[in-house]
């Protein structure tokens, strides 16, 4: 079984999307999804200090990043799902 290709539409939706990433103004910001309907951000630079200094048990994202204090919000992704395909 093979996914049907993306619709020109899909593609130039896909481009868009890779366009306004790449122009975040900001090489702080880190994502994670925890396979819902949204796109989580955090900042990275306090998100790695926190993990060095207090190395312990690997938590979750969300749950490190609340406790870290390096949450920033989220977005949301509309209609589309965002599995998490982390194990």
């Amino acid at each position: 079984m093979t996914a049907r290709a993306l619709t020109p539409a899909e593609t130039a939706w896909r481009a868009e999307l890779e366009t306004l990433f790449a122009r975040c103004p900001s090489k702080r910001l880190g994502m994670y999804t925890v396979g819902d309907k949204s796109l989580y951000l955090y900042d990275r630079p306090m998100a790695i200090k926190w993990d060095a200094q207090y190395r312990g048990p690997t938590l979750d994202a969300s749950d490190q990043h609340t406790r870290d204090g390096s949450a920033l919000g989220a977005i949301s992704t509309g209609p589309i799902q965002i599995d998490s395909c982390a194990g």
